[in-house]
């Protein structure tokens, strides 16, 4: 059990949620798990020091939406930055010509969008759709960096939507185009053929379409390339095709795949030809460039 020297109670109101009960505890106590910091105090009740500050008041940030915390200060687990300010209740531990002392904390409870200020790691579940510069996120940020604050949006089960460069692919997704938007360019170089990626949910779909350099996802085989506008920007512009079409084979008994890809588990090769679908990424003089692949009876 973890021992503080409490010596006041007192009612912190920067919170979004119900107000919860602070504590005011003397300097060097242990802060208890779950509580930030929100204020530092000189008060009668600790030891005198020559320090600002003797005293600091804490706050149990469980179940609180939003509350402004004092800097120089982990971010709670589950919690994000959005906005930075100066407020009194932090001044006495932060110099006087620091651009801010203090961090808004938001909880995230599965928001289907939010903004963030920059600096800090993308949460699991969520991608990066815009950059964007606004006041909350100024003082914290480089003033001539042409963004500070990044558009969060939850992917759940969004059949397709567009993210900004510079992220992984989530699970269950492909690439199914590349353009340039306005909400990604301030974190994208100008004469960057392209800056926002569209990503498109891949399951319960028998055929699709998807940009080429990506892996075919599980459950699918190759089943033709083409040339195609969407994939255009990421793509080698001298190359014959730039889209791979692919197409589930769970529930067929035979199906015509390209060359240079293994048969799937179940399968064997029952015949060799030549197919346009194939050709684009087959060398012209080649044999065959498609395989008939047939269920394994």
């Amino acid at each position: 059990m973890v021992t503080v020297s409490v010596v006041a109670l007192s009612i912190w109101g920067n919170r979004d949620a119900a107000a919860q009960e602070s504590l005011r505890v003397c300097a060097g106590s242990p802060i208890p798990s779950n509580h930030v910091v929100t204020g530092y105090f000189k008060t009668s009740n600790c030891p005198a020091s020559r320090a600002a500050w003797n005293t600091i008041e804490i706050t149990d940030a469980a179940g609180v939406s939003a509350l402004r915390v004092c800097e120089k200060q982990r971010t709670p687990q589950g919690y994000v930055v959005t906005a930075y300010s100066k407020t009194a209740a932090c001044a006495p531990n932060s110099p006087t010509v620091a651009p801010w002392n203090t961090k808004m904390i938001t909880q995230l409870t599965a928001l289907p969008e939010m903004r963030i200020c920059g600096g800090q790691g993308v949460p699991a579940g969520y991608v990066v759709t815009a950059y964007t510069k606004t006041a909350a996120c100024a003082p914290g940020a480089q003033r001539v960096a042409p963004w500070d604050t990044i558009t969060l949006t939850q992917v759940m089960d969004a059949v397709s939507m567009n993210v900004c460069e510079k992220q992984p692919t989530p699970p269950d997704y492909v690439v199914t185009g590349y353009s340039k938007t306005a909400a990604c360019a301030p974190n994208s170089q100008t004469v960057a053929p392209w800056n926002t990626k569209t990503l498109t949910r891949y399951a319960g779909t028998a055929s699709m379409q998807i940009c080429g350099g990506q892996r075919v996802p599980p459950g699918f085989v190759v089943t033709g390339y083409a040339k195609t506008p969407r994939c255009e920007p990421g793509g080698q512009k001298v190359s014959p095709w730039n889209t791979i079409v692919m197409a589930q084979f769970a529930d067929v008994e035979s199906i015509q795949v390209c060359e240079k890809q293994g048969a799937p588990p179940g399968f064997v090769v029952t015949a060799q030809t030549v197919t346009a679908a194939c050709a684009p990424n087959s060398p012209k003089t080649a044999s065959w460039n498609t395989k008939t692949l047939t269920r394994r009876q």
